[in-house]
């Protein structure tokens, strides 16, 4: 999983998801080793959290793009775990 402040993906950090959806600079480096991980997981809370931030910042739309996104880059979501927190 990637951690976004030590480079590896690590599944609580809404900031990845949001800087995708957004167009933000760092979004193709993100979508890239989202990518790449075979083992793709957030939990709940994070995904909760992210959808609130997205449609609070571009309205509905934005959280159901959210929605699309973890379909189509097969991302899991899980309880909130000491794996996933």
């Amino acid at each position: 999983m990637f951690n976004t402040f030590t480079g590896i993906w690590h599944g609580s950090e809404c900031s990845a998801f949001i800087a995708i959806l957004l167009g933000e600079s760092e979004a193709d480096t993100f979508a890239v080793v989202i990518g790449s991980d075979p083992r793709r997981l957030t939990n709940a809370s994070t995904a909760l959290k992210t959808g609130i931030i997205l449609e609070a910042k571009k309205g509905e739309a934005a959280s159901r793009e959210f929605d699309l996104l973890l379909h189509r880059t097969k991302v899991d979501i899980g309880p909130m775990t000491a794996e996933l927190f």
